[in-house]
């Protein structure tokens, strides 16, 4: 099973932070050690599973800066097999220092310090905003997902959005292809629909029938309770587990060994 999974959108408000928190949480119910990596500078993830979280945390950029080891950085959040990474302070003018975000480092070990056979899942939520640290989580996950939000109000956009999403896969393909021969799969997830055929009827028969191929098997519903527990500081699992988002985060984490077996090459090739 592919242990490092990177959640990237292609624009902001696509609920890239939200699948990234609660797909990690729905990891730790199912009792995986799962670690939650913030690699965005807005460090939201601190906020939407931990309540009361720790005032100037260190995280990443600390790490990249030397200050602090990761053995230190990592927080407890009430659930007990799941852990989180902080962005840190200041992350936006770390990696923009080259000298201590190296282009396109050659594993998460080599950048994070953190033995990733200690943890049964890694989850790195990464940005709306293209940066090396995006490249970086890319680069160094098994399995890349990316999250497009469709509702029915976004019919008519639907072309915007997967041009962005052809042009975020092809800043990540290309340095990814020049180096790493390392394997890795790629998926979209889909949010703010109950199920395939509602996304078929906003998509199009035809539009569907190229793309679906590459969705996970779970769409993440347009539900209340889900946005409520993030404002509460909490995984949809600890606000209202019996709650449609929560069993859809829940199957999702469940039957994540089974997702396509698309290479990230090809996804972009299928949306040239």
């Amino acid at each position: 099973m592919e242990r490092i999974i990177c959640i990237a959108a292609p624009v902001a408000g696509s609920g890239r932070t939200t699948a990234a928190v609660n797909l990690a949480a729905a990891f730790a119910a199912f009792e995986l050690k799962t670690l939650l990596v913030d690699c965005d500078p807005q460090n939201r993830c601190l906020c939407s599973a931990v309540i009361d979280p720790p005032a100037n945390a260190p995280g990443l950029s600390q790490i990249l800066s030397g200050r602090v080891a990761a053995r230190n950085c990592c927080i407890q959040t009430r659930l007990d097999y799941l852990k989180i990474l902080p962005a840190g302070e200041n992350l936006l003018q770390t990696i923009a220092n080259p000298a201590l975000m190296p282009v396109y480092p050659r594993s998460f070990e080599n950048l994070t310090g953190i033995d990733k056979s200690n943890w049964d899942m890694i989850v790195l939520d990464s940005s709306a905003v293209f940066s090396p640290m995006v490249q970086w989580a890319a680069s160094a996950s098994d399995v890349l997902i990316t999250m497009i939000r469709l509702e029915m109000q976004s019919s008519e956009s639907v072309s915007d959005i997967f041009r962005n999403h052809r042009n975020m896969l092809k800043n990540i393909v290309e340095p990814r292809k020049k180096n790493t021969e390392k394997h890795q799969t790629a998926a979209i997830l889909i949010n703010g629909c109950d199920d395939a055929q509602e996304a078929e009827a906003i998509l199009g028969p035809d539009l569907f029938g190229q793309v679906s191929g590459f969705f996970m098997p779970v769409c993440i519903p347009d539900d209340q309770r889900l946005y409520e527990a993030m404002v509460f500081g909490k995984p949809v699992v600890c606000h209202d587990i019996g709650s449609a988002g929560a069993r859809a985060f829940l199957k999702l984490a469940e039957t994540f060994s089974r997702i396509p077996g698309k290479s990230v090459a090809d996804t972009e090739e299928q949306f040239t």
